[in-house]
């Protein structure tokens, strides 16, 4: 199986646009979304990091500056109030700020909300962000306790907040995907992740190789009860190779691991296809909810935890102390035996296009 890159961000990015253009359609005021696709890793503070904080703000600057001069309002659908695993403050800072200075209300929408550091300049910088004046509403994905972080630790009264659902929750609309509990398959999806995702994100240690005997333990147990499986990656290059290591290790055909996705497109079909889903990265997990395909899945960063527990499904995730094969595919069976809320689904959708529609009307 030929080796190749992937755009896995691209895919994601790919299945928002569309979802905000769902969400507004009926709308002819002009809207301009910005997806932040100069996205890095963070380099925790450093001189190296303040560097390209600078960089970044003298490379786009010009961009961001002729987009939002040509817009009435402008929606941030980045998803994301973070400065430490995404470098997001200084971006924020320079969008806002030019938003201030070309009078251009702001809403930021769906944002997963991270944990305040108040001796972390990047944190400083992402509060001073989010209260310049063309800030007029800020969302959060992270339901009821999200909403209550981000009053609490990063914005001033005078900028509405409110709790919504992730967009992504659109995509059946927005592929053109029907919504369905009755399974036509027996094949349950295996989501792969990179190595390192835990130290990168978890506070507890969780290993590289007890990852993939993880997944070794899943797909025993998986074969011991007698259930068909598959594994696929969201389309990123890293986590492919983590499947095409399990492959190689366990001795099994290639076409126990489906080719990486190209588009958006191609991943929502590929997860409506399953009977279930064990998910490794959000995405992954969104979809499968949003095509009505049980789910179970992996706590390895708050976004992970915050989506479980507003769908109502926290109980099939598994944290590092309940990470053995047997443990997760327990979960994985009563996701498929559960009767799924759709009601609260939806409702999260409509909290999602109202505060939209509140701002551009």
């Amino acid at each position: 199986m030929a080796r190749k890159k992937i755009g896995g961000v691209k895919i994601i990015r790919k299945q928002l646009m569309p979802a905000y253009k769902e969400i507004i359609k009926d709308y002819k005021t002009c809207i301009l979304a910005l997806p932040l696709k100069y996205l890095s890793r963070a380099f925790h503070g450093n001189i190296k990091y303040r560097m390209t904080n600078i960089m970044y703000k003298i490379k786009y600057k010009r961009y961001f500056r002729d987009c939002i001069k040509k817009a009435d309002k402008i929606v941030l659908p980045v998803g994301m109030l973070k400065y430490t695993t995404q470098d997001l403050s200084y971006l924020f800072e320079m969008i806002n700020g030019l938003a201030t200075r070309y009078n251009k209300p702001v809403l930021m929408s769906a944002m997963s909300i991270a944990k305040p550091d108040k001796h972390d300049w990047r944190y400083n910088q992402l509060v001073k962000a989010v209260n310049l004046p063309c800030v007029k509403s800020i969302t959060t994905r992270d339901g009821k306790e999200g909403l209550t972080r981000l009053r609490k630790y990063y914005t001033k009264e005078n900028i509405h907040t409110d709790y919504v659902g992730d967009p992504a929750l659109w995509i059946p609309e927005c592929y053109q995907t029907e919504r369905s509990v009755v399974r036509q398959s027996n094949i349950i999806g295996i989501n792969v992740i990179r190595k390192g995702i835990y130290s990168a994100y978890s506070d507890k240690p969780f290993s590289d190789s007890q990852m993939i005997n993880l997944y070794k333990e899943i797909i025993t147990e998986l074969e011991r009860r007698g259930h068909q499986w598959i594994l696929f990656c969201n389309g990123m290059q890293e986590d492919y190779e983590v499947a095409l290591q399990l492959i190689d290790e366990l001795g099994l055909p290639s076409e126990k691991l489906l080719p990486a996705p190209n588009s958006g497109k191609e991943l929502v079909e590929m997860i409506s296809s399953f009977k279930a889903v064990f998910g490794a990265r959000l995405h992954a997990c969104i979809t499968a909810v949003s095509l009505g395909v049980p789910v179970s899945g992996l706590l390895w960063d708050d976004k992970l935890e915050c989506f479980s527990r507003t769908m109502k499904i926290r109980q099939f995730f598994s944290d590092v102390e309940e990470l053995k094969g047997n443990l997760v595919v327990d979960k994985l069976e009563a996701a498929i035996n559960h009767e799924f809320d759709f009601w609260n689904l939806d409702s999260y959708k409509t909290r999602t296009s109202g505060s939209i529609k509140d701002f551009i009307s």
